[in-house]
């Protein structure tokens, strides 16, 4: 799967799993935080399908904030059990 296709079906993972999108069409997190499809893509052009196991100073180094973690987590084992 490229980038790409990961960000897309992270994003039909995070409607189908009742995440709100905002109008901006970011996933949104707690603390008005949120996630980008840019975002998506870089974390996984870094480490591909292992990015489930991604630890916290590597999702921050991507930009994604501490309250969004469980939420990418949570989405990313959908698409990598």
């Amino acid at each position: 799967m490229n980038n790409e296709e990961f960000a897309d079906k992270f994003f039909k993972e995070a409607r189908n799993n009742g995440y709100q999108i905002t109008s901006h069409g970011n996933i949104k997190c707690t603390h008005d935080k949120n996630l980008s499809k840019d975002k998506l893509k870089n974390i996984h052009q870094l480490f591909g399908n292992k990015c489930k196991i991604a630890t916290s100073q590597e999702l921050s180094q991507v930009g994604i904030q501490s309250c969004c973690f469980a939420i990418f987590r949570q989405i990313a084992q959908l698409i990598y059990p």
